[in-house]
């Protein structure tokens, strides 16, 4: 980024994402995750043998409850099997606000998140250049 924007390396790192429109790698991991959960969720571009991994819980109770964009947690046995693919996007995907849960086109999921996540970036930045 530095090289790129031609700046010193007090430069603050936040400012330079900014300015190349660029996710922290922690907002990409989950960026990507999202995609994916959305991709299984709506069964656009998603592989076989994925479709109905992610449930909603509407779905699951066969009844209609205050938030139908929900996805069901999967309890686990062991703190390992919490940070599975599954149990990791359900729970982040229920932690993202309803409005992006609902839309219904992948392009338009994809701006929202982004957005998001550089919004969230902001956000949780502590800048540490003086």
């Amino acid at each position: 980024m530095r090289i790129i924007l031609a700046v010193n390396r007090r430069t603050c790192s936040q400012d330079m994402r900014n300015r190349l429109y660029l996710l922290s790698l922690d907002s990409r991991q989950w960026f990507l995750k999202l995609q994916l959960a959305f991709k299984i969720v709506h069964n656009v571009h998603c592989l076989h043998q994925l479709e109905g991994y992610l449930v909603k819980m509407s779905d699951l109770h066969g009844r209609i409850l205050k938030d139908s964009t929900l996805l069901n947690v999967t309890p686990t046995k062991t703190k390992m099997g919490q940070y599975t693919f599954k149990c990791d996007a359900a729970r982040e995907w229920n932690g993202l606000p309803r409005e992006i849960r609902e839309l219904n086109t992948l392009s338009k999921f994809k701006t929202h998140i982004f957005k998001h996540f550089m919004d969230q970036d902001c956000i949780n930045h502590v800048c540490t250049v003086n």
